[in-house]
């Protein structure tokens, strides 16, 4: 008789979860019917739970194995998303609602005030912990927006590094990023970060950029060793002058091709020029060659190479009548030393050729 006024109120419980939320499909109650329905349960619940009984315990532990035993339907019980059997219901865990949104958990407030129940069916095999299966099973099921994103790293980063390369691959396997723009990035298909202490403070937020790069948004939450940590690489300004600088890359977009667009050229050597001072000597003169024969140096004349260039100087200033391509930056910005020494290395000339006096 117990188990059967349980049963009738959860199946009440059930059928009023769907029209507090009108009914639509995927869409949940308002936290006031959520609450509403809650405390209703947390009523039926409490009242249902056995208690050590006195003279004797037998009677109390008869009564609690005649209630859970009398049907072969699992006890059901209100869950974060709904009704369902206890054996399907997850232990709460704040970790674990901040990024995943079908997974059955227990309310916070009936751990709290039927620890006695709850201790029942975990004894029997139920209530028991988020597996790596239901975050698995549940993340093939939905996209994660930016913060559901970063609580679901930082929920990896805090397991035990002991974890199995293969558990990874797998999280990842499943993870699906959808940015504001709509636009979706698989995570499976990151390779790189960027480092917001570095060069992430630097590259242009328009810039074309890699769909293997995680965004910057989500990067800049994390230290380069947590982002390691997901075998990432750090991207590198060497990569990304490569990237910007395919034939495929500049003409899908004219106003970020340097051999082109002047004031896109004169962004990208203010960008170098500001993490000059700090860059490898191999990665120097990787971008030299990367921009070896290219016409990307803004100047009097127009776009140059770096060869067919002029420092502003004595020179130029003697030889006016000249018209040599000096360097300039598009609307008449001044240069700095930082840039100078950049461009001076990349090959454009700080002294006039004698030869090209006489031939003049």
């Amino acid at each position: 008789m117990s188990r059967a006024a349980y049963d009738l109120e959860l199946a009440d419980i059930h059928a009023a979860w769907p029209s507090a939320a009108d009914g639509t499909p995927n869409s949940w109650p308002s936290p006031e019917s959520q609450d509403r329905l809650q405390d209703r349960s947390l009523h039926t619940l409490k009242f249902f739970t056995f208690h050590h009984s006195t003279p004797s315990s037998e009677v109390g532990r008869l009564l609690a194995a005649s209630f859970y035993g009398c049907s072969a339907a699992p006890l059901r019980m209100l869950s974060s998303v709904g009704v369902r059997g206890a054996s399907d219901i997850k232990e709460y865990d704040p970790v674990f609602t901040e990024f995943l949104r079908d997974v059955p958990m227990l309310p916070q407030p009936v751990i709290h005030e039927c620890d006695r129940t709850i201790k029942t069916l975990q004894n029997q095999g139920m209530i028991s912990p988020v597996t790596f299966s239901d975050v698995l099973h549940d993340l093939r099921r939905h996209q994660l927006n930016a913060e559901e994103l970063v609580s679901c790293l930082r929920w990896w980063i805090g397991l035990e590094q002991d974890s199995l390369a293969t558990n990874l691959t797998q999280l990842l396997d499943v993870i699906v990023f959808s940015n504001v723009d709509g636009s979706i990035l698989p995570l499976s298909s990151v390779r790189y970060f960027v480092d917001s202490r570095t060069l992430g403070s630097h590259i242009p937020q328009d810039s074309p950029l890699p769909t293997s790069l995680l965004p910057q948004d989500i990067a800049k939450q994390f230290t380069p060793a947590e982002l390691s940590s997901f075998d990432w690489q750090e991207f590198t300004v060497v990569q990304w002058l490569q990237y910007i600088s395919q034939p495929d890359i500049m003409s899908a977009d004219p106003s970020h091709d340097f051999s082109r667009s002047a004031s896109w050229a004169a962004r990208v050597l203010t960008m170098l020029s500001h993490i000059w001072s700090s860059s490898s000597s191999d990665a120097r003169y990787s971008i030299k060659e990367i921009f070896r024969n290219k016409t990307y140096i803004p100047t009097s004349c127009g776009l140059c190479t770096p060869e067919g260039s002029y420092l502003p100087g004595t020179d130029s200033n003697l030889f006016r009548g000249l018209e040599l391509p000096i360097f300039q930056l598009p609307g008449g910005l001044k240069t700095t030393g930082e840039m100078d020494t950049l461009l001076s290395f990349i090959g454009v000339r700080k002294h006039i050729d004698p030869q090209l006096i006489l031939n003049r």
